[in-house]
């Protein structure tokens, strides 16, 4: 299948289709604005993201610039975010929505070690979806309090009736009992099947916990792509806890740590694992199989095309056991080098929807671009982890899978220029324009060498 990734820029004509009502509105917030806006235009932007939080309502955008943004001095001081309101981080006043990039305008959302929760969605009555995006969250401290509110010291997901997207975000250096970046206990409002809340291209660094140093899900269902977990801890689950159903796909877990079992992940739901990576999480040092994920017999555990330190009882289903030979992990590249043994052994048909448009193009339909945004490969097995070994074969400073618009007569994922197909190193896409063949007649590799040779 063939996959253009771009990033489409919309104009201030429009901004407005990225509402979910006729009449909602955009707010604009930059900590470096001169005060007195009324937050309805950059040139107005208000200084304070809680304010515009106050300001808006069901189906409104928030467009939030490069700054740090703090909900308050108090233990109880959070981003109380409403049911059906986007919030977007990472722009540079001025810019339109698809412009913004998080990594060079970071916009930190910071509770100092104060606030329980940095961000809280809860809602029970509005069925509208709630999405944050393009975030720093940090010093978010859930240790204090009643023992409900010692859950999600980054974000805090409780009880919400709409459907949550977390997308583009960096939670680095918040703790909670339960969940030291990301709690949920999310239930579906009328008896039915759990709310799923939707985590995509995120990264998760340096939180703690007591279970689940990253995430504990419990009662809530979630669904995690191209998130990269590294040097999370906690009692259970260095990483990932979880009581209730969950998918993970594209996922780099790795160098997270446990006292009591999972240094990578606890299990104790249903789990869904597909074309990730569990390293070198340990439990007290220990690396075997189920530090890496610690499975109770009271859930149902599916992995398959995965890399597992000390593989064995997951054998089978496409997994292996190979050094996933990282970039650079003292620097905290956790990008695959080009001999990984991760490379292009993944499961294509694993690849999700875009449904939170993480590219910010408005393409929801497209696969899901990996954690650097770019596209997964096109035609054939994708690489495993968070991120995808970006080819460019005929040094045109375009990725592979992003040149393919007009130019892979035979469909192989590779551009006609350079494309040396695997069956007997044949140059299909050469031959069949030496031989005036349109790209339409799709002749085959195996048919074309076949014509050749006789």
């Amino acid at each position: 299948m063939k996959h253009l990734c771009f990033k489409a820029i919309l104009t201030a004509g429009t901004i407005s289709l990225l509402s979910n009502a006729a009449m909602a509105a955009n707010w604009f917030v930059d900590a470096s604005a001169s005060p007195g806006g009324n937050g309805t235009e950059w040139s107005e932007a208000l200084t304070s993201l809680s304010t515009a939080i106050a300001f808006s309502s069901a189906g409104d955008n928030i467009f939030v610039a490069e700054g740090t943004y703090s909900p308050g001095a108090q233990e109880t001081s959070t981003f109380s975010i409403p049911a059906g309101v986007s919030v977007y981080g990472g722009f540079e006043n001025g810019e339109a929505f698809g412009e913004q990039n998080p990594v060079a305008h970071p916009a930190t959302l910071d509770g100092d070690d104060t606030a329980r929760h940095v961000v809280t969605i809860s809602s029970s009555s509005v069925f509208e979806q709630t999405k944050l995006s393009g975030f720093v969250i940090t010093g978010g401290n859930a240790t204090t309090g009643p023992s409900s509110a010692k859950r999600g010291g980054g974000v805090w997901i409780d009880n919400s009736a709409n459907a949550v997207e977390i997308t583009n975000c960096v939670f680095t250096g918040n703790t909670g009992e339960r969940g030291g970046a990301v709690g949920f206990e999310n239930p579906s409002p009328f008896g039915g099947d759990a709310v799923v809340t939707y985590i995509s291209n995120c990264i998760f660094h340096n939180n703690t916990g007591t279970e689940g140093g990253a995430i504990a899900a419990q009662s809530s269902d979630v669904v995690m792509m191209n998130c990269l977990f590294y040097e999370n801890s906690a009692a259970e689950g260095g990483a990932v806890w979880h009581v209730s159903d969950i998918n993970l796909v594209n996922c780099t877990i790795v160098d997270n740590s446990a006292t009591t079992a999972g240094g990578g992940s606890w299990s104790e739901g249903d789990a869904f694992i597909a074309n990730s990576i569990f390293w070198n999480n340990d439990v007290n040092t220990s690396t075997d199989e189920d530090d890496q994920l610690d499975e109770l017999t009271a859930g149902n555990i599916t992995i398959q095309y995965s890399c597992i330190e000390d593989l064995s009882a997951f054998s089978g289903n496409g997994n292996i056991d190979v050094d996933p030979e990282f970039s650079d992990t003292a620097n905290d590249d956790y990008r695959l080098d080009n001999t990984s043994g991760c490379l292009n052994v993944g499961l294509l048909e694993a690849i999700q929807l875009d449904r939170g448009d993480v590219d910010y193009d408005a393409d929801a339909v497209e696969p899901t671009p990996d954690l650097d945004l770019n596209c997964r490969q096109a035609g054939g097995p994708v690489d495993l982890g968070a991120y995808e070994l970006v080819n460019d074969c005929d040094g045109d400073q375009v990725p592979d899978c992003e040149d393919l618009t007009d130019n892979d007569c035979d469909n192989d994922g590779i551009p006609d220029d350079c494309a040396i197909d695997s069956c007997s190193a044949v140059d299909c896409d050469f031959m069949m324009r030496s031989m005036r063949v349109k790209c339409a007649a799709r002749i085959s590799c195996s048919l074309l060498t076949h014509l050749l040779h006789k």
